[in-house]
């Protein structure tokens, strides 16, 4: 969201996905911090034991950038345009940034930014499959994997429930140390139309494949740094569970709106975790534990 960093500037190691200036990762639709930024708009910290499959990510100087989420013991979603960046080297577990009880090295990396994963032609983050998964070295002791929403779930969804270690202020600065959470209001379940004209025009999603959540000058909203967080939901799409181990996994943040006046505080756009993603996702997963 805020203006890219140089993806030079991230070198990282190379997983398999050279890092390509040409990528749609660095244009300015993006969640990712920026060097020395660094969280939810109109959001809450979370409590300690809340959330604890939502993690940071880094790159190989260990600072949190991105947030991204855990979906299997030693797998990690997060954005493609923050693996792109190299902001895929190390996922930290837990609440505080500096008191994290996990640190894990990123063994093998695979995002959808990559030249072969690109539709021709394509050049923004709304034809792009903005998912990364991440392979870590060993297990998460003690935090279950979040599990993915059914379609039918994120189709009658009212309300989403966001976590990350982004910003706090719509200028997109505002660093904070503890991990957030904000509840935001759906707008468009899979990016289709409204009173006729097509969510496509109107937010710059892809039909089908996103969601959009926030409303303009809204009071909660994702920021930098929050890019590769989870979007949950509820088994009613708007009523909290119980627990927040409840809640099902509908999407990973994204971008702003193409209708956005700010860097943040103006809604966002979130990959929507589809049949079709759910697949790239396993075939992705498979070849990374086959080192390919």
């Amino acid at each position: 969201m805020a203006e890219s960093e140089n993806a030079a500037d991230f070198p990282g190691p190379d997983f398999g996905n050279t890092i390509d200036l040409n990528a749609p990762s660095i244009d300015k639709d993006q969640r990712a911090q920026g060097k020395g930024s660094g969280k939810m708009i109109g959001g809450a910290p979370v409590k300690q034991g809340d959330y604890p499959d939502t993690v940071g990510v880094a790159g190989t100087d260990g600072d949190v950038r991105c947030t991204g989420v855990l979906i299997e013991p030693d797998l990690v979603l997060t954005a493609a345009h923050c693996a792109n960046q190299g902001i895929s080297a190390r996922v930290f577990v837990g609440w505080e940034r500096g008191k994290w009880f996990g640190s894990y090295a990123v063994r093998g990396s695979r995002h959808g930014l990559s030249p072969s994963q690109l539709p021709a032609g394509c050049r923004s983050l709304q034809c792009a499959r903005d998912l990364a998964v991440l392979l870590l070295d060993r297990q998460v002791a003690n935090v279950a994997p979040r599990a993915i929403a059914p379609a039918g779930v994120i189709d009658r969804a009212s309300l989403y429930w966001a976590v990350g270690f982004g910003n706090t202020q719509s200028n997109g600065q505002g660093r904070s140390n503890i991990k957030q959470w904000a509840k935001i209001p759906s707008v468009s379940n899979s990016c289709g139309t409204y009173r006729g004209k097509a969510d496509r025009e109107v937010y710059g999603c892809e039909p089908g494949q996103e969601i959009v959540a926030g409303q303009m000058r809204g009071s909660a909203d994702t920021c930098n740094g929050d890019s590769g967080g989870p979007l949950y939901t509820s088994a009613d799409g708007k009523t909290p569970p119980a627990s927040t181990t409840s809640y099902m996994l509908a999407g990973i943040t994204s971008r702003p709106t193409s209708q956005s006046q700010r860097l943040c505080g103006d809604g966002g756009i979130y990959e929507r975790l589809t049949a079709d993603a759910q697949n790239w996702i396993a075939k992705t997963e498979t070849a990374l534990r086959n080192g390919q």
